[in-house]
């Protein structure tokens, strides 16, 4: 019999953190690790870098993020917190998610351990391990987006909901304790709109935690209500937000409804979006490279197996109504309302993203599957030490499918590089600082997010207008110091400095595409420029 007797849970907790640290952060290759990989930093990440730095010099914290889209605080308050420690670099932010879904596979181990009690700590070890080495969330865990923080607060807000139905007997200690389970269920609304598809899972892990008539009376009543108030307290500020800017809260999910053309055409890409979803896990996974190795599935054929053997035996539980089948629904209910994101909303494949937050569900269906086939096994073959061989290989050979898909497929994926904004990282190590304090002058086209966040703390950088390229001679330095500007093959300002500083010349460094120049900065020398009446008027022929 798979068995731990009498362990310690910080131990085995501390295990699985760094099993699933290691995962997120390593790699068998250089270029499989996260310092390198993924390359470049994509928009969303430089979005959420160059907020968090502005909260650090001068904008403070805010509830809602506006540019771009209005967006949850929550992560850009964490990430503050890590560059004012370690200072602005990629390799931070990455690392910074790293621990966020770590942790999150701690949580998850714990959660289980208080909801499954009956099935012993190897059955949580088991779910743990299960999304420790999971591709899908392993990956995100390396990119800075929010969705990062869904799986850690439901788990975290699933094993305090937990923790307080077994509290007692003290009726103060167990309603403080629900109070505070509901403080964790408030922080979900600072994560991301997914949070709001778990609302419903609340509710039936509410009942699936009361599974008697004698506890629903007694308990249930004044469990939810502290629930609800601690929820409500620690979401009040942002709620008042949102009552004064209902904007902030509907701005994004006006912008990706189905239904943005219409009933008809909505009904038909989310009927479109389901099968997708539906065939995500064992057959057809998303597309996108960002995502996922595209068309990869999420899971390998054993895990697959093992994943549907764990929803049939809840269907079976649910039919017999065994004396677990409550809890079983729960996770199933979990499964399917953090699947909806990419259901209910515009995309063209299963957004594995959006549904980020069914990530422990499905660690857990593939585990409870797997355990149901170990059960049936020793049943049938009466060998503890053959089954415990035979199931413990099918589990570590689809986490090796798993971390090789990571590690290796992924990786070397063709056009991964440029899924990144890879061009991003080459243009900033192209404009590096001038030994001679040149100032360098970049176009507002060129200010992407990602861009921005890799020359945030240099000085010498100015972003202005293409049109106000042109005007180069405002600074009380105009005569003394050198101007480099940057210039690409899709900016028409390059022509258009050159006649106006005819004197200027273009640095040897370069970046080419198809052997062609692609990224370029021109220099113009401090002689060159001229008294602004007369750049102004010269700039103003050239822009006719």
């Amino acid at each position: 019999m798979i068995s731990i007797r009498n362990p310690s849970l910080l131990p085995l907790a501390l295990a699985v953190f760094a099993l699933a640290l290691l995962v997120r952060v390593g790699g068998v290759t250089p270029e499989s690790s996260v310092a390198v990989f993924p390359p470049g930093l994509w928009f969303d990440e430089g979005l959420n870098g160059v907020d968090a730095w502005h909260t650090l010099h001068g904008a403070g914290l805010k509830l809602v993020y506006p540019d771009i889209f209005p967006r949850e605080p929550f992560l850009v308050w964490i990430l503050s917190g890590a560059l004012w420690l370690f200072g602005p670099k990629v390799i931070v932010m990455r690392t910074v998610t790293a621990v966020i879904g770590s942790l999150t596979c701690v949580e998850l181990f714990l959660a289980v351990r208080r909801t499954e009690r009956e099935r012993g700590p190897a059955f949580a070890l088991a779910v743990a391990f299960v999304l420790a080495t999971l591709h899908w969330h392993a990956w995100f865990s390396r990119l800075v987006f929010r969705t990062d923080l869904v799986p850690l607060v439901a788990c975290l807000t699933i094993w305090a909901m937990a923790a307080a139905a077994q509290t007692g007997p003290s009726r103060r200690r167990k309603l403080i304790a629900w109070l505070g389970a509901g403080a964790i269920a408030g922080i979900g609304f600072y994560t991301y709109l997914s949070w709001y598809f778990f609302l419903p899972v609340l509710l039936i892990w509410f009942w699936a935690l009361f599974p008697t008539e004698e506890q629903k009376t007694a308990t249930v009543w004044d469990a939810s209500l502290y629930f609800i108030a601690g929820a409500a307290l620690t979401a009040l500020p942002l709620i008042l937000h949102y009552l004064f800017s209902p904007g902030d809260l509907m701005g994004r999910p006006q912008a990706i409804s189905p239904f943005a053309e219409g009933f008809g055409p909505g009904l038909r890409l989310i009927t479109r979006n389901l099968a997708d979803v539906l065939l995500m896990f064992a057959i057809r996974g998303d597309h996108v490279p960002l995502h996922n190795v595209p068309w990869t599935p999420v899971l390998d054929p054993v895990w697959a197996f093992f994943f549907y053997a764990g929803i049939a035996r809840t269907v079976i539980l649910m039919f017999f109504r065994s004396s677990d089948w409550r809890r079983s629904v729960a996770w199933l209910a979990w499964l399917i309302m953090l699947s909806l994101p990419s259901v209910l909303t515009q995309t063209d494949s299963a957004n594995t993203l959006r549904n980020l937050g069914a990530t422990p569900a499905v660690a857990w269906f593939v585990a409870f599957g797997w355990w149901w086939i170990w059960k049936i096994i020793t049943h049938v073959f009466k060998s503890n030490h053959l089954a415990n061989g035979i199931l413990l290989a099918l589990l570590l050979w689809g986490a090796f499918f798993q971390i090789h898909k990571l590690w290796v497929r992924h990786p070397h994926f063709p056009g991964i590089v440029n899924a990144f904004n890879a061009d991003s990282m080459h243009i900033a190590a192209l404009a590096r600082p001038d030994p001679d304090g040149a100032l360098l002058f970049i176009p507002d086209l060129f200010m992407n997010k990602s861009l921005e966040f890799l020359l945030l703390t240099r000085e010498d950088v100015h972003v202005i207008e293409q049109d106000a390229l042109l005007l180069l001679n405002s600074s009380e330095d105009a005569k003394t110091v050198d101007r480099r500007v940057l210039c690409t093959i899709f900016t028409p300002h390059y022509g258009r400095l050159h006649a106006l500083f005819p004197s200027g010349r273009i640095e040897p460094q370069a970046l080419h595409k198809d052997d062609r120049p692609f990224v370029w900065i021109y220099r113009i020398p401090a002689s060159a420029l001229l008294e602004p009446e007369e750049a102004a008027r010269k700039a103003a022929e050239l822009l006719k």
